[in-house]
């Protein structure tokens, strides 16, 4: 089961560790204003990088149509860089740090988003390699996408954990609790029981019992 990461959790200094701070302790509003810039930033690059670029290609049919493409990292620090008028290196920045901040933030079904993503991207840039007859990139193409995908991992068979409940256990001096019968005359029984035991019978009875084997 996975972690759930709180606000008291992040001891870092750092912009990205003052930033998540904020975020995960719903404080955001209280950050200082290049913070909250930073975090503008890095919302837009996260938007970008799961819509892409919309551009006009030629289709099957030979018309022209709207396709949403993978954003080219040049260009996408470009378009950060003239939209926030910030440096290149600020941008790159913003890149790693965006990716990092919404995975972290959005846990396994985020992770496994951008899996799902890069499994996308790989394979159309293994195809592209294939049809130009560059067979040596589309074999590591192939090769890396198979570790991504997890095809070569041992797969256990195992239960879902989360979907277990513990037995419950009941503690009780009433035996009809648990379905035996009620016996009304306890102290008549016990005094018949121990006046057999001193006379004698139940160990006669037990030795002359047949033992099973």
């Amino acid at each position: 089961m996975n972690k759930v990461i709180k606000a008291s959790d992040i001891k870092g200094d750092t912009a990205y560790d003052i930033i998540l701070r904020a975020w995960l302790d719903h404080k955001v509003e209280a950050l200082a204003l290049d913070k909250q810039q930073m975090l503008e930033r890095w919302r837009m690059i996260d938007k970008l990088i799961r819509q892409g670029e919309v551009v006009r290609k030629v289709n099957d049919a030979g018309d022209l149509e709207d396709q949403h493409v993978r954003y080219n990292f040049s260009s996408l620090v470009e378009w950060i860089r003239q939209g926030y008028n910030v440096s290149a290196r600020t941008a790159y920045e913003d890149i790693k740090n965006a990716k990092r901040f919404f995975l972290c933030c959005e846990g396994t079904t985020d992770v496994e988003y951008s899996r799902g993503v890069q499994i996308e991207w790989g394979e159309m840039m293994m195809f592209k390699a294939f049809e130009s007859g560059d067979f040596s990139s589309a074999s590591k193409f192939y090769k890396e996408l198979n570790k991504i995908k997890g095809l070569h991992d041992q797969r256990l068979d195992l239960p879902n954990y989360d979907e277990f409940v513990p037995p419950s256990f009941v503690i009780t001096s009433d035996p009809t609790e648990l379905g035996f019968e009620k016996i009304e005359n306890k102290d008549e029984i016990v005094a018949r029981i121990l006046s057999e035991k001193r006379n004698g019978f139940i160990d006669n009875e037990a030795e002359d019992a047949e033992v099973i084997e």
